[in-house]
């Protein structure tokens, strides 16, 4: 036992690194840390290195990720924050209620987590199938349409657009409600259950 451990001890000192990679703080610090302090000094390496750890640690927590879906690109426009059919559509949708969308990061963001948000191709879904082609999961009262930024509100009258919603949702169910801006649009339709 004796000589284990001896040969333990001996193994152990061969280990050690060397005093000029110790100095530096290992591997990461001879490649990197002795670089930027030759470079930039020791306070200019620690403002780089710590500015590189912040940027990674918000990278990984997913945080940066959160925020696009909620955000988007385009979602920083003033009329996804001022339209007033966007700003009620928490409390115009009932619940029980499967809500279709394009913009499903947006809807899930100001709809909240528990709010069920469903992929929906926008203007053309309502050319190319009907309100019956598409499925609707046992549970759900309720089936809400959204339209943002849409090709049909921005070139029909919002009667017209109404009339051809009404139509289209008919096989499914008995319109609730139609909210309409000249931005966005919400169509809440009961389900035949």
């Amino acid at each position: 036992m004796k000589d284990k451990i001896k040969e333990l001890e001996a193994l152990s000192a061969t280990l050690e690194p060397s005093p000029e990679l110790r100095d530096a703080g290992g591997l990461f610090g001879a490649a990197v840390g002795q670089p930027l302090v030759a470079a930039l000094g020791a306070v200019g390496a620690a403002v780089v290195l710590v500015a590189a750890g912040l940027l990674a640690l918000y990278a990984l927590s997913g945080v940066a990720a959160l925020q696009t879906a909620a955000t988007g690109l385009d979602y920083n426009a003033p009329i996804w924050h001022t339209d007033p059919v966007i700003a009620q559509l928490p409390t115009l949708i009932p619940p029980r209620t499967l809500v279709h969308g394009q913009d499903v990061g947006y809807l899930s963001y100001i709809l909240g987590a528990a709010a069920p948000v469903r992929m929906f191709g926008g203007d053309s879904v309502f050319e190319q199938y009907t309100c019956a082609d598409i499925t609707y999961p046992p549970g759900y009262d309720y089936a809400a349409f959204t339209l943002m930024y849409s090709a049909l509100l921005r070139t029909h009258p919002p009667e017209q657009v109404e009339a051809l919603l009404r139509a289209w949702a008919a096989p499914c169910g008995s319109v609730e409600q139609i909210v309409m801006s000249d931005f966005a649009l919400l169509m809440v339709v009961r389900l035949n259950r």
